[in-house]
């Protein structure tokens, strides 16, 4: 063959193994670029969408621009409908000064108030804020019976702040929750806790965009900046209490107050925060105990150094509760079903919800929580047995780790422990007589 005609032949040869190739990509790899818009509404398994604004428009079936002065924390601002407005797909509150009213300065408000509401859940958005001293601009959830207006003190709290930035410390992300100190608690039977996240002048919430996250369930709230988890909080039914009343979505910029204090000659006018979008997620509730060989044995189980029992911290309902050990007295909370679902692997189930199981988080190994019934590894404890009845719940995907209660005068965290002492030591008590424990 000549030289010529070999070259040609490489080349058709070439050709035909690219067409060929072309024609069988997967689907997959013919699929065009997904946006990070179009990103943020793929669902995960765990939550499902229930409600978004994109901010297209100002849609009133979602949100009221509230019109009326500040009303609370000695805020100086009158809220102002003009103040708010739709720009390139965002939604904008501006703060300014202002005479009017009696006033020296006007702000925005926009709420959900008897238009949407959650119980539980995971709300997420995207912001970027205000910052000149004098500001405050918050995102936040109220009881469904207040207005966010007016001063609430027989409906407060709960109150829950996804993100809240003074301008005095424009670097710094709040994460608060307001609480009840007695069930059902209002005012003055409360307290508060507080994160405060602080982030270089470059990446400062006033200067760029951030997501902020917030997953409420029944016994725990969680704040996330940038999908980094920022803070936990876990209610221990005793001292302080998980809301569990609705609650509607509120974002403004407030302005001087107790807590942002009043403008200065400096502060620079006017200020604008950009909302890009708001997502509201709940829990998907499918998921479902896998089967097991035996779910007919009923323990307490008493850590041998504190005396304490293991205990669901009262959860009756709900998705997710704090795991501790407490003084029993044959509470339904502290009767476990040991269930086994492997040769020598087992999941510990409180005996009144058998959809929940122990587990830790995936963040750290604290603490221990109840939680749905997936993330099954994280679920699986061996039990190891010493002397004297004496029991080790080792954790299957760190087998140096067990199941251990540290001393407290009335309650004891739960935890994992890497050695083998007297407060992983726990001691099997069979409940021979069953009472119904649904």
């Amino acid at each position: 063959m000549k030289t010529a005609d070999l070259i040609l032949l490489l080349l058709l040869t070439s050709l035909l193994f690219v067409h060929c190739q072309s024609a069988t990509n997967t689907p997959e790899e013919k699929q065009p670029n997904i946006t990070s818009r179009q990103k943020k509404n793929v669902l995960s398994d765990e939550w499902i969408l229930i409600w978004k604004d994109e901010f297209e428009v100002f849609d009133t079936s979602k949100w009221t621009k509230v019109n009326a002065l500040g009303g609370v924390n000695n805020e100086q601002q009158l809220h102002y409908p003009q103040n708010v407005y739709i720009d390139k797909g965002m939604l904008v509150i501006e703060a300014r000064k202002q005479d009017e009213f009696g006033t020296h300065y006007a702000s925005g408000k926009i709420t959900s108030r008897n238009k949407f509401s959650l119980k539980y859940g995971k709300v997420e958005l995207r912001l970027k804020t205000a910052a000149t001293s004098g500001t405050q601009t918050v995102f936040w959830l109220l009881h469904d019976a207040c207005d966010g207006v007016n001063p609430c003190i027989g409906n407060w709290p709960p109150e829950i702040d996804v993100v809240e930035v003074l301008g005095k410390e424009a670097n710094k992300i709040y994460q608060v929750i307001h609480y009840s100190t007695s069930p059902k608690g209002r005012w003055p039977d409360w307290d508060f806790s507080s994160t405060a996240t602080e982030l270089s002048t470059s990446s400062s919430p006033s200067s760029t965009f951030h997501t902020y996250t917030l997953e409420w369930d029944t016994n725990s709230v969680r704040w996330y900046i940038d999908q980094q988890l920022t803070k936990t909080w876990i209610a221990n039914n005793q001292s302080s209490f998980s809301p569990d009343e609705s609650m509607f979505l509120i974002f403004n910029i407030a302005i001087g107050g107790d807590w942002a204090g009043s403008p200065t000659e400096n502060s620079i006018w006017p200020q604008r925060a950009y909302l890009d979008w708001v997502r509201v997620y709940r829990k998907n509730h499918t998921d479902q105990p896998q089967p097991v060989k035996d779910s007919s044995s009923i323990f307490y189980i008493q850590n041998v150094a504190t005396a304490y029992y293991l205990t669901a911290n009262g959860l009756a309902n709900g998705e997710v509760s704090l795991v501790q050990a407490a003084l029993g007295n044959n509470w339904i909370n502290q009767k476990w079903r040991i269930n086994q679902i492997e040769e020598e692997w087992f999941t510990l189930h409180p005996a009144f919800k058998d959809s929940l199981a122990v587990t830790f988080s995936s963040q750290n190994e604290l603490p221990i929580f109840l939680s749905p019934y997936r993330n099954l590894d994280r679920q699986k404890w061996k039990i190891v047995e010493q002397e004297e009845g004496k029991v080790h719940f080792v954790a299957k995907p760190l087998s140096n780790m067990m199941l251990s209660a540290s001393k407290h005068e009335n309650w004891s965290s739960i935890t994992l422990q890497d050695s083998e002492d007297t407060m992983s030591s726990w001691l099997l008590e069979p409940i021979t007589t069953l009472e119904r424990t649904n």
